[in-house]
């Protein structure tokens, strides 16, 4: 796995740190968002997906801020299940990215 995405989450409650693989940026109602997945699961943990909003704080910086509407959250969720069975069919199909032989 690429070191680049690879993010740190600091929970603000806890202080604790997990690490994140950056999967996707998606664009949804003028604003971004980041699809990204735990770097390890236990043997017993189904693959999660963590959606956050990506906010400009300003000077280049910015800042990931969890999504509160169910509705948005399942929108996003739902996309992001269509745009990764897409890139496996292309792949099936011995395409990337939707190129043809």
């Amino acid at each position: 796995m690429e070191d680049d995405r690879i993010i740190e989450l600091v929970d603000d409650e806890t202080g604790d740190t997990e690490k994140f693989v950056y999967m996707m940026t998606m664009d949804k109602n003028d604003r971004q968002f980041a699809i990204l997945e735990p770097e390890e699961l236990g043997e017993d943990e189904e693959s999660e997906v963590v959606i956050l909003e990506i906010v400009d704080s300003g000077e280049e910086e910015y800042d990931l801020v969890p999504v509160e509407d169910d509705a948005l959250l399942d929108e996003l969720f739902n996309e992001y299940l269509e745009a990764i069975s897409e890139e496996e069919d292309a792949e099936d199909d011995g395409t990337e990215d939707g190129e043809d032989e």
